[in-house]
């Protein structure tokens, strides 16, 4: 390097040292597609319809009573650090629709305790780390299939998840998600191969799970395992009668392959309903109902109606 004049150097380094605008999308030091000075709702659906990613820099953003819409073949909105999105009126905050197979991650989604947090009306749909608060229905499945949500957290409203009682919902998994405060956890009417793991379903005003059918229906295969129920059904009257889960209908329907696969069940007693005393599981009209692990199979414990 001798011999190369010292104001040579000086610019060199200078230019190697310019960091470009990280609020300026497709730079090479930008991280965020928005921030909340950044953000534009109208801006962000139009990358979400081209396919292309919208990247959010943590904060909370505004989304009115609009809804994002995600349909694109590679639709995906990502939060990064603590990123919240604020909804209101009853309309839905997320919209995925079918052919979107993308993926929602790291955001929390916040409404006026209406309308929908996320309507998943798809399949291939993946939802990661995300949480959902203060809606009429946290997650509303209108049409699910192979359509997954893995971590996060549901909770303060009215249902934590809702399926659709009039289609059937197929391949759709559950897993490692805190249920939380809810009028009730869930509510499924119409499936096939529902599975949750690792669930926490606590301190809901009703029953954890509302299961059954209005004017006839059947569930396949719907399956909870190493799942924790506890303090579920907070306002039934009496205490000592409230039930966590209750599948029940006032009309006959079906379920086959029910199961409860090493769950823990935190506040009632092995004991007979007969006494008053309280009961894991409601049940009614049923086919097939099995159990193991952790769930007793003491026919005692268990309502029948």
């Amino acid at each position: 390097m001798k011999n190369i004049p010292l104001i040579i150097l000086t610019a060199a380094v200078l230019a190697c040292s310019i960091v470009p605008d990280a609020d300026t999308p497709g730079t090479t030091e930008s991280q965020y597609t928005y921030t909340p000075e950044t953000w534009d709702i109208s801006g962000a659906q139009a990358l979400l319809d081209a396919g292309e990613p919208v990247d959010l820099g943590p904060g909370t953003y505004d989304l009115g009573d609009e809804t994002i819409t995600m349909a694109g073949p590679a639709a995906t909105l990502r939060g990064h650090g603590l990123v919240k999105l604020e909804h209101t009126g009853s309309g839905n905050a997320i919209l995925l629709q079918p052919g979107s197979n993308g993926t929602l991650s790291g955001i929390e989604v916040r409404g006026d305790y209406s309308g929908h947090g996320l309507h998943i009306n798809g399949s291939h749909i993946r939802v990661i780390n995300v949480r959902v608060a203060k809606f009429g229905s946290c997650v509303y499945y209108d049409t699910g299939q192979v359509a997954t949500i893995t971590g996060g957290y549901i909770g303060a409203c009215d249902i934590g998840i809702e399926f659709n009682e009039a289609k059937a919902q197929n391949m759709i998994k559950i897993d490692s998600v805190m249920f939380r405060s809810n009028g009730v956890h869930v509510s499924i009417y119409k499936s096939r191969s529902v599975i949750f793991v690792s669930c926490n379903f606590e301190a809901a005003r009703g029953p954890a799970i509302v299961g059954g059918a209005l004017g006839g229906g059947r569930i396949h295969s719907l399956v909870f395992r190493d799942c924790w129920f506890e303090q579920n059904n907070k306002d039934h009257v009496p205490a000592d009668g409230r039930a966590e889960v209750e599948l029940v209908s006032p009309a006959p329907f079906l379920i086959r392959n029910v199961r409860f696969e090493d769950c823990y069940w935190g506040h009632v007693s092995p004991v007979s309903p007969s006494s008053g005393s309280a009961a894991h599981i409601r049940l009614g009209q049923l086919d097939v109902v099995t159990t193991a692990g952790g769930f007793p199979v003491d026919p005692t414990i268990m309502e029948w109606q």
